[in-house]
């Protein structure tokens, strides 16, 4: 019987096989398997650190960039699960969602830092779990990049299968 891998699997299989094969690219940057598969780690341990553990549930809004495929892999490996937020939607649309969600943290690319403050009195988060993808945040956010660097990657792995949840997906008829 053939074992489903998981999106974190995927990565560190072909990180194994091909580490300098370009796996994902953005409009400015990108990355090997090898690259990619070392900050998914790095990333897993710098989610940890703020106290996430498996199934708790992350928003995350950016628009396109290297930094969501980091994400989806990094939370597939830490059991965590990605709620993504459509950069369209209202402030209330999103404390509606990451509430209904029940999200434990937020990554947000620094555009909608300020949004994201004007609801953050409705969500019951620390204030540490409020994560801007600029190198220098807003105040009352942690940088991500900095949370990358402060991360050590060699914390005992996580038990995730192939059916742990990874995504919760809203719809605009959700």
């Amino acid at each position: 019987m053939t074992t489903l891998l998981t999106l974190s699997d995927a990565v560190a299989t072909h990180a194994r096989l091909r580490p300098n094969k370009l796996a994902v690219r953005d409009s400015r940057r990108q990355l090997t398997y090898r690259a990619w598969d070392e900050r998914a780690t790095l990333l897993v341990d710098a989610l940890r650190s703020l106290g996430l553990a498996k199934g708790d549930r992350v928003g995350v809004i950016a628009y396109n960039c290297l930094e969501w495929m980091e994400i989806y892999a990094a939370m597939a490996r830490a059991g965590l699960v990605v709620v993504p937020l459509n950069f369209r939607l209202t402030g209330p649309e999103m404390a509606y969602i990451l509430d209904h969600a029940q999200v434990s943290a937020v990554i947000a690319g620094p555009q909608f830092c300020t949004t994201l403050d004007g609801i953050r009195s409705q969500l019951a988060l620390i204030p540490q779990r409020w994560v801007c993808l600029d190198a220098t945040p807003p105040a009352g956010w942690a940088a991500y990049e900095s949370l990358m660097a402060q991360a050590h990657p060699g914390l005992a792995p996580i038990e995730v299968s192939a059916d742990d949840m990874c995504a919760l997906m809203y719809t605009s008829g959700t």
